[in-house]
């Protein structure tokens, strides 16, 4: 049998600065300024970002700036790994939280028209994560049944089955079981994507990125 090519994008988050050779970050406040750190959590890296005191609302992206070089067919997995700054996030901040891939980015969720993303929904869950996906038909969202808390969860999606059964796991367990993502009606690109946005409020959350790779073949 014929060995399979692989090709790989991967960041770790190490070194002195965000690496913007591979995203394009996007900040958005007005009279404050969200804290961005390079960190060690111990895992060969890590970049932290944290919405400040500032009452206003404000919001942080990182993605390819819609440069769509993931093409949806040839992805296997995408494995990512985060946590919170903190414990339990702030509700009265309704903050959304967004990792995973996407078509052309949007700091609102709900304005992604072709995604599998995981997902934090604001005042409504606070911590929970919901599944997501979207291939401009099949729109799906479920809970996963686990919280973004203080300690880092490795999270994949995974292509292996095909575009129609795409799978979700954190921690190696699969989540959403109950549901199947079908992405099959979609055949262009899409990107890494992670945002944070929070409403008028005072909050700091933050979360900590310490990997996020894309797997697949040519």
């Amino acid at each position: 049998m014929a060995s399979q090519d692989y090709w790989e994008f991967t960041d770790d988050f190490s070194g002195p600065g965000l690496n913007t050779t591979k995203w394009e970050a996007t900040e958005i406040s007005t009279l404050g300024a969200l804290t961005l750190a390079m960190v060690s959590p111990g895992q060969g890296g890590g970049y932290s970002m944290a919405f400040d005191t500032q009452a206003e609302a404000q919001s942080y992206r990182l993605d390819w700036d819609d440069a769509l070089g993931l093409d949806i067919d040839k992805i296997r997995e995408v494995n990512i790994r985060i946590k919170g700054n903190q414990a339990a996030g702030d509700a009265a901040s309704d903050t959304e939280v967004v990792w995973g891939l996407a078509s052309a980015a949007n700091i609102d969720p709900d304005a992604l028209t072709e995604a599998a993303i995981f997902r934090v929904d604001g005042a409504a869950d606070v911590n929970a994560i919901n599944i997501e996906t979207d291939d401009g038909t099949n729109d799906e969202s479920t809970a996963s049944g686990v919280d973004l808390a203080a300690a880092f969860l490795d999270c994949k999606i995974s292509f292996a089955l095909g575009t129609d059964d795409v799978r979700f796991f954190i921690n190696g367990t699969p989540v959403a079981t109950g549901t199947t993502f079908d992405m099959s009606n979609y055949t262009g690109g899409l990107q890494p994507v992670f945002s944070m946005a929070k409403g008028v409020d005072n909050g700091t959350d933050g979360y900590t990125l310490d990997r996020f790779s894309v797997r697949g073949v040519y």
